[in-house]
């Protein structure tokens, strides 16, 4: 399950092993650990806000956003339909058009889950693909240059020049 993986990643990025594993229960991701059981992906990562402050930003505003784009990526970004993609990676280029990060100056749990959640589509895409999402591609770009956050992930190329 995408949600458990891209979970696991979050965890693993920001140290917090020892807060629990990530599992499955019902289709649901649960954090199971220190006689604790939280079931849900926000639920999840405001217990793990607890443990680490900024990992869902620092301002109230921040807070907000990182919680809408983890919405959009788990309710709205469907990767398997090829039109609903381009249409949601429409969405984040134009909303990355003027920021370095989705939600605020920062790294935050929004980038990490959605770096993870992008990046086998990414990663199969043509560079001409790429190239229509010149600021999500220019965000993808700088995040993958973290190798902690990679977690051994490929490196995605992309093309400097124009050959097509």
């Amino acid at each position: 399950m995408a949600q458990v993986e891209t979970l696991t990643a979050l965890i693993d990025f920001y140290g917090l092993k020892k807060e629990g594993k990530v599992t499955a229960s019902e289709n649901i991701p649960t954090l199971i650990g220190n006689k604790n059981k939280v079931e849900g992906v926000l639920p999840i990562l405001s217990h793990l806000k607890t443990k680490s402050e900024n990992i869902l930003g620092t301002s109230n505003l921040e807070k907000a956003l990182v919680r809408q784009w983890v919405q959009f990526q788990f309710g709205c970004l469907d990767l398997s339909d090829k039109k609903d993609t381009d249409l949601q990676f429409r969405k984040l280029n134009e909303n990355l058009s003027n920021k370095s990060f989705l939600a605020g100056e920062s790294l935050t749990a929004a980038d990490v889950l959605l770096f993870h959640g992008i990046h086998g589509v990414y990663s199969e895409m043509a560079f001409q693909e790429k190239d229509k999402f010149i600021h999500l591609s220019r965000w993808f770009r700088n995040v993958q240059q973290d190798k902690k956050l990679r977690r051994g992930k490929s490196l995605v190329a992309f093309s400097r020049s124009k050959l097509y």
